[in-house]
């Protein structure tokens, strides 16, 4: 019941900003208030607190002409209290009437790491989260409206589902050339399928070129079917979406990255592979700092740093020249120094994640990332990991730190166990010295405190971190799923392998290989 509430509100709220930015409209109050009360019964916790301010200052923007609105801290605020969702645009689940959503693709300036840039957007939002439940038929239109000056390696983009099988439906599998032709500017593709995946932890992304590095890319979560209990029981659960950061476009690093690497293979044409150097910053649900870690780019040879190491007498840190072959130079790792809350411009852009006292909560850590293999670490706090890429393993603990590589998902249950206060959730960047590191904050209920700057895990010390060979091939599959009436328990049974109706599919008796190729 809290779940269709959550997303009846979900809805109620995207309708309501579609009508409040519309040019020759006001937001009518009377309007706002109904929908306020009704909100009010709907949410729990927090986000009933987020909500009802969002709606009250949507209120006061009533008295307002919209196009001011458009610009006004009010819209900014209201669109961060119901930014983060795909809303559910109708539909009840069946083949002949599947759930349906729109993923509107644009771009705008935004500044995730507290330096602006051109992003791309889906519906307006940063990332969006897509949630499923095992068993629905989906339809997802995505429409192309990216700009025509905006740089692409590729005709197009295509979606993909990671960590789908799409079994009984590979062509809608999204990879471009392969199982469709990319969906070209201006114009929308609609992908249709059944959700035969276990339920878990997924995301989508663009796999048309490196426009995911730019924001075309969100978590994707599978829900069980409303008869079916979990596996693992917690109180509340929440996303860790990371991702390496640039500067510069995704599609700039395709251009340096899809040259050859073999000097014997590079021309003039072609010119000569050209490494990217390394992320700016990471971020965590969309958020970060840039002024967290020193740029190792910016450093002057023969510097003290603030580690007392000091830099190499020649210029080693620099970005290599763009030569085949080379990988770059090996830089210092870098130098992370959190400010307190309210000291920098950008401390709101720190991602808080909430737990109340006793709780246990589960959390999706999803490395989106392009390049960069994570670590990620919660202060004073023990997490067991209940399932990888969505597959529930044989629950194990560990002390404070999981790995996560890039595309993988690691999910886990974190008991807030210790005294009510706040807490650094700190993820590092492996096997790429002179990479930062980014900084969220686990909050308990009722703390007011701040997390001791102190604390945080610098880039250097994250190497004796990281998971060993030994660990990654320790975990085993859930007991539940491996046990001889698994596939006859609908708690078990959701989770085997995905199960599908196989559809034939005949290729003609005469065909030009040119297809083939």
């Amino acid at each position: 019941a809290a779940a269709v509430s959550v997303r009846v509100a979900e809805i109620a709220c995207f309708g309501l900003r579609r009508y409040s930015v519309t040019p020759e409209r006001t937001v009518d109050p009377l309007l706002v208030s109904f929908i306020s009360a009704v909100l009010f019964i709907a949410m729990v916790g927090a986000e009933r607190i987020r909500l009802l301010l969002a709606l009250a200052w949507l209120c006061c923007s009533g008295f307002v002409p919209a196009e001011e609105f458009n610009s006004s801290a009010a819209r900014r605020l209201f669109q961060t209290a119901i930014a983060g969702s795909v809303p559910l645009q109708g539909g009840n689940g069946t083949e002949f009437d599947p759930r349906k959503y729109t993923l509107d693709v644009t771009v705008g300036e935004l500044a995730p790491d507290c330096v602006s840039r051109k992003v791309i957007l889906v519906n307006g939002q940063f990332e969006p989260k897509l949630t499923f439940t095992q068993g629905d038929w989906v339809e997802v239109t995505v429409k192309n409206n990216l700009p025509d000056g905006w740089p692409s390696t590729a005709k197009g983009i295509s979606i993909h589902w990671h960590g789908f099988s799409l079994k009984g439906q590979p062509w809608m599998d999204g990879t471009k050339f392969v199982s469709q032709c990319p969906i070209a500017k201006g114009s929308s593709f609609t992908y249709k399928f059944q959700v035969n995946e276990m339920p878990g932890t997924y995301f989508w992304h663009d796999h048309s070129t490196l426009n995911r590095a730019d924001g075309l890319m969100g978590p994707l979560i599978v829900q069980p079917p409303a008869d079916v209990p979990p596996l693992d029981t917690a109180d509340a659960s929440a996303v860790l979406f990371l991702k390496d950061w640039w500067h510069f476009t995704g599609n700039a690093m395709a251009f340096r990255l899809n040259r050859p690497f073999d000097p014997t293979k590079a021309t003039g044409d072609t010119g000569a592979w050209c490494w990217v150097g390394l992320p700016k910053s990471l971020l965590i649900n969309g958020k970060g700092n840039y002024a967290d870690c020193e740029d190792v780019y910016k450093r002057e040879v023969n510097k003290t740093l603030p580690s007392g190491n000091v830099t190499a007498a020649k210029d080693v840190l620099s970005p290599n020249a763009c030569v085949a072959g080379q990988l770059g130079p090996t830089a210092e790792p870098s130098t992370c120094s959190v400010k307190a809350a309210g000291s920098s411009s950008c401390n709101p852009q720190r991602e808080v994640v909430t737990i109340k006292p006793g709780s246990t909560t589960r959390l999706r850590i999803i490395n989106a990332g392009t390049l960069v293999y994570m670590t990620v670490c919660f202060e004073k706090h023990n997490v067991t990991v209940v399932a990888l890429d969505a597959a529930p393993v044989e629950p194990k603990t560990f002390n404070e730190c999981v790995d996560v590589n890039t595309g993988q998902r690691v999910d886990v249950l974190l008991k807030a166990d210790q005294a009510v206060g706040s807490y650094w959730i700190s993820v590092g960047s492996q096997y790429r010295k002179g990479a930062p590191a980014a900084y969220a904050v686990l909050k308990y209920e009722g703390s007011k405190a701040q997390p001791n700057p102190d604390n945080i895990i610098q880039p250097g010390p994250f190497v004796n971190k990281k998971w060993n060979t030994t660990t990654t091939l320790s975990f085993k599959p859930n007991p539940l799923l491996v046990a001889a009436d698994a596939t006859n328990k609908p708690k078990s049974a959701a989770y085997l392998a995905p199960k599908a109706p196989l559809q034939s599919f005949k290729l003609p008796d005469k065909l030009d290989k040119r297809i083939v190729l």
